[in-house]
C-alpha cells in the first residue's frame, strides 16, 4: 500500500468546501488576518488527486490561477481530461513528488493540502510545511487537514486489526475484501468489557460504510499518523508559520461545554493551549487548520470591524417552537443529496438550536428565507429594517453586529469574502451554474456556487444539463416525461410503473417545481 496503489485504485473524485479560498480568507479576516482576494489569487493544491476539487475552484474564480500537484500519473491524467472537457484555462495539473518541488512554481496566496499530511512519511510532512512557508506570499494562507489525537486512538485500533489480517494478502482487491471480513468478524465476536465492545462496534459501523478506495487509502495506507494539535502547531511554528483558526469554528466554541469547563478554560491565556484542552474534552479526531506567516498578528475577538465587509450564509430551516416561546431552527453541514421526485436531504447529522432573542430570531428567519445565499451586513440590516418600522438603521445595525459573533462561532453562520450571485427564486428558464451542468454529464457528484458537494440521483443528473437558461420549465418537463416513456427513467404510483404521458405530466409537474426550488436552495441556480 504505497503511492503506486493510487494508479491501481484511484481515489474517488471529491470537492472540499473547506478549501475554498474565499471562505478561508473570510475566517482569517474574522481573526484579524489580511489575505489576498480569492478572485485574483494564485492557489496551489498539494495532492490534488484527479483535480475534482481544484478544477471546481478554478471554475468559481476564472480570474485566479490554480496549480495542482499529485504523484499519481493516473490521477493527473484524469484531471487533465477534466480540464480539457470543461475548457478551464486558468489551471495547470502536474505529476510530481512533493519532495521534488522547489521554486519553479512561484509563490502562492493560498496553499491547500487536504487529506495529505497524515498520510505521508515524516520527511514529506516536513517538506509540506517548508513549501508552505517558502512559497507563501506575505499575506498568504495555508490550509492543512490531518488526523488528531485523542480521537484517532479508537480508529487506530480498528485500523491495526484490518492491517494485521490484510497483510497476508498481496493484491489490493484481496486486502480490501479481507479487511471487510475482519471488520465483520470482530463486530460479531468482540468480547471484553461493555465499553470496549461498544467502542469497537461504533467504529466498525462507521468504517463499514466507507468506499473501497477510502478504506484502502485512508484507513489502510502504510502511513497514517495522527498528531496532538499542539504538536502540529509546534511543527508549523518551527518553520515560521502561525496558527490562525480551524475551518470549523463551531468546534472551538466554549458555549457548548459545561459551566465548569467554560470557567476553567477561559482562564487559559494561550488560545492554542485552550484548543488542545477542547480536543481532549471532545475526543476530537480531525482538524482543518488555517496557517499564516508567523509575523502576521492574529486576534481572536470577533468585533464589528472584522464582521463588516464579509458575506454570510447558512443552510438553515425553521423546525418549530417550544413551550417557553423559543423558536427552533436546524442547521445542516455535509454533502447534500438531491433526488426526484420530491426528495432531498443531507448526508450528515443535523444540529438544532433555539432562541428566545427577538433579534437573533429575526436574523435566523432571514437566513431561512435566503438559504445558502450570502448576504452582506448592509443587506442584513435592510432586511431587519423591513421588519421594524420604529428602529433607526444605525440601531438595527448595532444590534445585528452584537448578535452575529455568537452565531458565527457557533457555526450557524458561515462567512465568505466574495459576493456570490445565487438565484433564490426560479425563473421560467432556469439556469444551473455551468460547471455543475458539465459535472452532471460526467457523474452524479457536482459542486455548487459555495464549493459544496451535491450528490445527484439519475433523474436529476439527466435533467440538469438542460437547465442552461435556454429551455423553459415546460420544455424540461416534456423531456422528463419522454425519458420516463422510453424507459430511461421510471416513475411509480402505487408500486406500478407509470407510462401514460398525461399521468406522467401531472405527477412530474409538481416534482419538477420542487426540484427547481431545491436547486435554488442549494446554491446551484444562477437564474
Amino acid at each position: 500500500m504505497n503511492n503506486t496503489s493510487y494508479n491501481i485504485l484511484p481515489y474517488p473524485s471529491a470537492v472540499y468546501e473547506s478549501t475554498d479560498p474565499a471562505q478561508l480568507g473570510a475566517i482569517a479576516s474574522l481573526m484579524g488576518v489580511d489575505s489576498a482576494p480569492a478572485k485574483s489569487a494564485r492557489v496551489l493544491e498539494l495532492g490534488c488527486g484527479d483535480g475534482a476539487n481544484i478544477c471546481a475552484l478554478a471554475a468559481l474564480y476564472p480570474n485566479a490561477e490554480f496549480v495542482g500537484v499529485d504523484l499519481s500519473e493516473t490521477h493527473i491524467d484524469l484531471g487533465r481530461e477534466r480540464v480539457a472537457s470543461t475548457g478551464l484555462a486558468n489551471i495547470s495539473l502536474q505529476c510530481a513528488s512533493i519532495m521534488d518541488l522547489g521554486t519553479e512554481l512561484g509563490s502562492f496566496d493560498y496553499i491547500i493540502a487536504h487529506g495529505v499530511y497524515s498520510w505521508v512519511p515524516v520527511d514529506v510532512q516536513k517538506k509540506i510545511i517548508q513549501i508552505c512557508k517558502s512559497r507563501l506570499t506575505r499575506t498568504g494562507l495555508v490550509y492543512i487537514s490531518y488526523n488528531v489525537l485523542p480521537g484517532w486512538n479508537n480508529i487506530q485500533t480498528v485500523r491495526e486489526m484490518m492491517m494485521f489480517h490484510a497483510a497476508k494478502f498481496k493484491e489490493p482487491d484481496e486486502q480490501i475484501r479481507e479487511a471487510r471480513r475482519m471488520l465483520s468478524f470482530v463486530h460479531e465476536n468482540v468480547s471484553g468489557s461493555e465499553t470496549y465492545r461498544q467502542v469497537l462496534k461504533d467504529e466498525i459501523n462507521l468504517i463499514s460504510g466507507s468506499s473501497d478506495s477510502h478504506l484502502f487509502h485512508d484507513l489502510m495506507g502504510v502511513h497514517n499518523t495522527p498528531y496532538y494539535f499542539q504538536d502540529f502547531v509546534s511543527a508549523a511554528r518551527t518553520e515560521g508559520l502561525a496558527y490562525v483558526a480551524d475551518f470549523s469554528l463551531a468546534t472551538l466554541f466554549l458555549g457548548t461545554y459545561s459551566e465548569k469547563a467554560r470557567e476553567t478554560l477561559s482562564k487559559v491565556k494561550d488560545p492554542g493551549e485552550a484548543e488542545q484542552y477542547l480536543d481532549f474534552l471532545s475526543n476530537r479526531r480531525y482538524r482543518r487548520s488555517i496557517l499564516c506567516h508567523a509575523d502576521q498578528p492574529v486576534h481572536r475577538t470577533i468585533g464589528p470591524d472584522q464582521i463588516r465587509g464579509l458575506f454570510y450564509f447558512a443552510d438553515l430551516k425553521q423546525t418549530g417552537s417550544e413551550d417557553d416561546g423559543a423558536t427552533k431552527f436546524a442547521t445542516v453541514d455535509g454533502s447534500t443529496w438531491i433526488q426526484t421526485p420530491v426528495k432531498a436531504g443531507i448526508s450528515s447529522a443535523t444540529s438544532t438550536l433555539s432562541t428566545t432573542s427577538e433579534v437573533i430570531d429575526k436574523i435566523l428567519r432571514i437566513f431561512t428565507e435566503n438559504r445558502n445565499s450570502p448576504l452582506s451586513v448592509e443587506e442584513l440590516t435592510q432586511n431587519l429594517a423591513n421588519t421594524s418600522s420604529e428602529a433607526q438603521p444605525d440601531d438595527i445595525e448595532a444590534k445585528l453586529l452584537n448578535a452575529m459573533p455568537e452565531l458565527i462561532v457557533r457555526g450557524v453562520l458561515r462567512a465568505t469574502s466574495m459576493p456570490v450571485q445565487v438565484a433564490t427564486t426560479v425563473s421560467d428558464a432556469p439556469e444551473v451554474w455551468w460547471y455543475a451542468r458539465s459535472a452532471a454529464k460526467a457523474g452524479g457528484v457536482v459542486s455548487n456556487l459555495l464549493h459544496k458537494t451535491i450528490v445527484l440521483d439519475e433523474a436529476v443528473r439527466a435533467l440538469m444539463p438542460l437547465m442552461d437558461g435556454t429551455n423553459t420549465f415546460e420544455e424540461i418537463l416534456e423531456h422528463y416525461v419522454a425519458l420516463c416513456v422510453d424507459g430511461t427513467l421510471t416513475v411509480r404510483e402505487n408500486e406500478s410503473i407509470v407510462s401514460d404521458r398525461n399521468r406522467l405530466r401531472d405527477l412530474l409537474a409538481l416534482s419538477m417545481k420542487e426540484l427547481m426550488e431545491t436547486l435554488a436552495a442549494n446554491a446551484l441556480l444562477v437564474r
